[in-house]
């Protein structure tokens, strides 16, 4: 069953990139034969992204100058969102490793649960499924998100996110990289968010990663001991 136009129109999507032409066009094509408020934030990216969703209509697309990170690219489309056109904000990836199909899920379980502010995406951490690398590091991270925040997550590194827009500006001052996603659920839980979880496919292509790992452990346990 496909979403009704009604929760179709309600729903902003924000797709923050950085050089995914490979990608790109589809992922938004196909949001947008189903999704009308659809946000593209392009994070400097040095390949021909941006082109690629110049061919879109109906997609906006905001522009960074320079690479600043992903959290910079998911605030500059929090503080773009038309509050009055959307109450709830789906955050996902450009890389297709968040599948447009779920979002009908997302949409269906914060309809159903009006006190829920946040739901977070959890991917099924199997060996054959997720790599063995990413199930020990997003265990691990899991764990300790969960202990700094005396909140169970399961998954605290996916960034398959729905959030409801009355929200979105506590996130404003979160830092600008990879620490973004963990300062968001910190955040969240100190802003008394009633957060839940629903489970979504783990895909995983032959693409490189974009994630500096030293980067990314700095900018996690940055976050960890930030003062939010």
């Amino acid at each position: 069953m496909k979403p009704s136009q009604k929760n179709n129109s309600d729903i902003c999507i924000l797709v923050p990139f950085y050089n995914e032409e490979k990608h790109i066009f589809n992922l938004l094509t196909e949001l947008a034969a189903t999704y009308p408020y659809i946000i593209a934030i392009d994070d400097g990216s040095t390949d021909n992204s941006a082109s690629e969703v110049h061919k879109i209509d109906d997609v906006i697309l905001l522009e960074h100058a320079k690479n600043r990170g992903k959290g910079a690219a998911i605030k500059t489309g929090l503080k773009y969102i038309d509050s009055s056109r959307c109450s709830n904000i789906v955050i996902m990836d450009a890389d297709y490793q968040h599948l447009p199909s779920s979002i009908e899920k997302f949409i269906n379980y914060i309809e159903s649960n009006k006190n829920t502010g946040l739901i977070l995406g959890v991917r099924n951490k199997t060996i054959g499924i997720m790599p063995l690398h990413r199930i020990i590091s997003n265990t691990l991270t899991s764990y300790i998100v969960s202990f700094r925040t005396f909140k169970r997550f399961h998954d605290s590194q996916c960034g398959f996110r729905c959030l409801r827009v009355d929200f979105k500006d506590i996130f404003y001052d979160l830092s600008d990289g990879w620490g973004f996603e963990t300062e968001f659920l910190i955040r969240a839980v100190k802003a008394g968010l009633a957060i839940d979880e629903i489970s979504i496919p783990t895909l995983y292509g032959e693409d490189d990663s974009k994630m500096n790992n030293s980067q990314a452990i700095m900018s996690f346990i940055s976050a960890l001991v930030k003062k939010l």
